[in-house]
């Protein structure tokens, strides 16, 4: 880990199958775009719904947790051990079909976009927020 916060990496985590459309868009989109568009969806469907419609991040204008692009800090998330368990309705072992996308906190707030970190599960109803909006 680097002792330089800009330079700390963050993680991305979405199935192989999905490389092809991120890369013709050209990037990411919040889940909230990509409901839109039906990629395969990693995680939860009731947390992900959670995260565009209930969860508001206070600090950016009261926008949506699923307006947002997520990233984890760590290559090993909880959803990424919780979909190898099986414990997603996939088969146990299933993240062979995932990949990580890894950049740097430097790299995404100069993209010049909104952006919030919570301090602790953007999907629960306790996590305050921080924003660069």
């Amino acid at each position: 880990m680097s002792h330089q916060p800009e330079q700390a990496l963050i993680y991305h985590i979405t199935y192989v199958a999905n490389l092809p459309g991120i890369l013709a868009e050209g990037g990411l989109h919040s889940d909230v775009a990509m409901a839109r568009r039906n990629p395969t969806v990693i995680g939860y469907t009731h947390i992900k719904e959670r995260r565009m419609k209930q969860i508001r991040v206070a600090c950016c204008g009261g926008r949506f947790v699923g307006e947002f692009v997520p990233f984890y800090y760590c290559p090993r998330s909880p959803m990424l051990y919780t979909i190898n368990r099986g414990n997603t309705g996939l088969p146990a072992g299933c993240q062979q079909s995932i990949v990580h996308l890894v950049s740097t906190v430097e790299v995404g707030i100069g993209l010049n976009r909104a952006w919030a970190i919570s301090d602790g599960n953007a999907g629960a109803a306790y996590p305050s927020f921080f924003c660069g909006c």
